[in-house]
This record gives structure tokens, C-alpha cells and sequence, in this order.
């Protein structure tokens, strides 16, 4: 009978192994520390003396080299950093003169950069106006779209895809639909399953993996870290994926920014009362993650500022990483904290084909005892 019960749950468990192993939430996050590093902010943000220097020197080299495009796009980032929208835009406008006489043919990817940055630039300009001049002004919001489905069209799988889900994002926000009746809203139209059983598809045209990675690039490389928006459909992409842990900890920053008084950057009042950030539950060590997060955003929190105490005595010699190779030499980067680990409660709560194991595991041994017994029984 041991042995019958041996070869069961060895054939459950190969049957269900890329799903099923003894699992952490440590182990969820396993290869996906771009997402915990998203959620609780840990990637670097420079101060705006980085920018400010920056912007002072490829200004001056441009002087020299206007036919240098990358330039064009370095200037532009910084003015966009500082919150100089309409300059970054400008300097857009001065690459689209320098690329006019250049063949098509060598300038493909700075072409794409310019309209990228370009739909980008356009975009937050738009997002950083006052809600009532955002929402009664969509001229930008529409010129973004333009730029970005034509960078698109020039690499659609720019930025490891992470440029088509801000299109989607876009396109979102220029759809002026009431909310749904029910579910959650989210720029991926994605659906709340209930039952959290993880599935692998996402929407039209991408994978749930896909969605995850492209928007966690979104909060680490674009300007998404402020965003209810992206906060809120991570946490639904990761719920889908079973991920549970990761998706409350991207819950846990969208509460953090509804909270501090962000709100949805949609248009349609209706939709903006909708996205309220919300626990999507599914298992039993809320609690633990709660207190993990709390723990990585205060030390998030000191790391910046010892990060950026560290940049300021060097800007002050006037020492920049673009031009200073040793910068960086003498910094120390401190150890996150880590990742809670799980509890087989959870896990079994994470995956139905443990839960599974465990219960025929039960019903085999049951029966083995009752057999038992009823021969020493009858033996008597």
C-alpha cells in the first residue's frame, strides 16, 4: 500500500511540476525580482542634479557634434526629469531637423527613439496637468498616440516589450467607455478570476508573462512608479499569474499612492472613482507580506537618501557617472531586506495540485490504517 501511495503522488507530482514544487514566497519572486524591486521602489530614481549636469554638458557637445543624435535624446530625458516638458520636447523637435538630412535607411532606430521619446514627452506632459485642464484637454494625450503606434510600427518589440503596454495604456485612457458593471478596472481589460486558479493568457496580443515584465519596466524605467493605473493592473496580471504575494504587494503601493491623494489618470470621471485599490486576497499570509513591505519601503527609503547624500558630495566636485568611470567606486549598496518565506498553508492555498496531493495522501493513509486494523481485528 506504501508503495502504491509512493507512485501516486510521485505521478500527481510530475504531472503538475512546473507549477508544484516546496515552494517560498521567496521562491515566487524567483526570477522575478524586477516585480519586488517595483513594487517597494527599489531601483534608482537620480536626483536632479544628475540631470541638471547632464543636460549642461550634451547642451554644450551638441554645440560642437549637432549631428551626435543620441544627444538630442539625453537632453531631452534630462529636460523631462526636471519637469521641463515643453524644452524636452523642443529638443525632440531639434533631432527631427538633424534627422531630415540623413537616409532613412541608417537612421531606423533613431528614428523610432525620436518618436518614442517624443509620444513619451507628450504623454507626461499631459499627465503632470491639474485633473480638471487633463481631463478637458486630450490634445497631447492624442498626439502621444500617434507617436507611439508609430514608434510601433518601427520596433514593435522595443524596450523588451515594454512600449506596447504603454501604448495600451494610452489607448485606455483616450477610450471614454463608462466602467464595467463588475470586475476591476485595469488598462489590460484583464479579469479578476475568483477562483485563483493561475492561467497562462492575458488579452489580445500578449501573455500574462509578458504583461508582468512589461509593466514592471513601465515603473522601473518609465514614469509609472506614480501611477494607481499600473499599480492596479500589475496587481491583477500577478493575481491571474497565482503569484498572490506579489500581486498584494503591488496592491500594497497602489494603497500607498491612493493614500498620499493619487488617483487615476483617466479622463472619464466615472472611471476615476472606479480605480480604488483593493486587496485581491487568495491566501493566508496577508499579514506577513503587509509587514515585509512595510519593512522594504523604509528601507528603500534610507538607501535613497544615503544614495543620494553620496551623489551630491561627488556633484559638488563636480564628478558625474557619465564622465567619472570610479563614481560609483566607493558605494556600498546595502542588503535589501528578505523575502518572507511561506508556510505549507499557503502554499496549498497557492496551488491546486498540492492541495490535491495532500488530500489523496490523506484518503490512501486513512484507508491503509482502517485496513490494518480491520486484520488485527479479525485476526483477534
Amino acid at each position: 500500500m506504501l508503495r502504491i501511495l509512493l507512485v501516486l503522488l510521485l505521478s500527481i507530482l510530475s504531472a503538475g511540476a512546473c507549477i508544484w514544487d516546496r515552494d517560498t514566497l521567496k521562491e515566487e519572486a524567483k526570477g522575478r525580482l524586477d516585480t519586488v524591486t517595483a513594487t517597494t521602489g527599489r531601483f534608482d530614481r537620480y536626483p536632479a542634479r544628475y540631470y541638471e549636469m547632464r543636460l549642461e554638458r550634451v547642451t554644450k557637445e551638441l554645440e560642437e557634434k549637432p549631428g551626435v543624435l543620441a544627444l538630442y535624446d539625453d537632453a531631452g530625458v534630462a529636460c523631462s526629469r526636471l519637469g521641463r516638458h515643453d524644452d524636452a520636447i523642443i529638443w525632440m523637435a531639434k533631432k527631427a531637423e538633424a534627422l531630415v538630412s540623413m537616409p532613412i535607411e541608417e537612421t531606423n532606430e533613431e528614428r523610432y527613439r525620436y518618436l518614442s521619446n517624443l509620444g513619451t514627452f507628450l504623454l507626461i506632459r499631459w499627465i503632470v496637468q491639474p485633473e480638471a485642464e487633463r481631463s478637458a484637454d486630450l490634445t497631447d494625450l492624442q498626439a502621444s498616440e500617434t507617436f507611439i503606434r508609430q514608434a510601433l510600427q518601427l520596433n514593435p518589440d522595443a524596450h523588451f516589450g515594454r512600449e506596447k503596454f504603454q501604448y495600451k495604456l494610452i489607448r485606455w485612457l483616450l477610450d471614454a467607455q463608462s466602467p464595467p458593471e463588475y470586475g476591476t478596472i485595469n488598462f489590460l481589460y484583464l479579469e479578476q478570476d475568483r477562483m485563483f486558479a493561475p492561467r497562462r493568457n492575458g488579452g489580445e496580443g500578449f501573455t500574462l508573462e509578458e504583461a508582468r515584465k512589461g509593466l514592471t519596466g513601465l515603473i522601473q524605467m518609465g514614469a509609472a512608479w506614480e501611477s494607481v493605473d499600473t499599480f492596479q493592473t500589475l496587481q491583477l496580471c500577478l493575481h491571474s499569474q497565482g503569484s498572490m504575494s506579489l500581486a498584494h504587494l503591488a496592491y500594497l503601493r497602489g494603497r500607498e499612492l491612493y493614500d498620499s491623494g493619487e488617483r487615476s489618470f483617466h479622463p472619464v470621471e466615472e472611471v476615476r472613482a472606479e480605480v480604488v485599490p483593493q486587496p485581491s486576497g487568495g491566501f493566508s499570509e496577508i499579514g506577513r507580506v503587509d509587514a515585509y513591505f512595510k519593512k522594504a519601503r523604509a528601507a528603500v527609503m534610507q538607501r535613497d537618501a544615503e544614495w543620494i547624500a553620496y551623489q551630491d558630495e561627488r556633484y559638488a566636485k563636480r564628478m558625474h557617472p557619465d564622465t567619472h568611470p570610479d563614481f560609483w567606486k566607493d558605494w556600498k549598496e546595502p542588503e535589501p531586506p528578505k523575502f518572507p518565506r511561506a508556510s505549507l498553508l499557503q502554499l496549498a492555498e497557492r496551488n491546486e495540485s498540492l492541495s490535491m496531493v495532500v488530500l489523496i495522501a490523506l484518503i490512501v493513509l486513512v484507508s491503509w490504517a482502517v485496513r490494518v486494523l480491520w486484520r488485527k481485528v479479525s485476526a483477534a
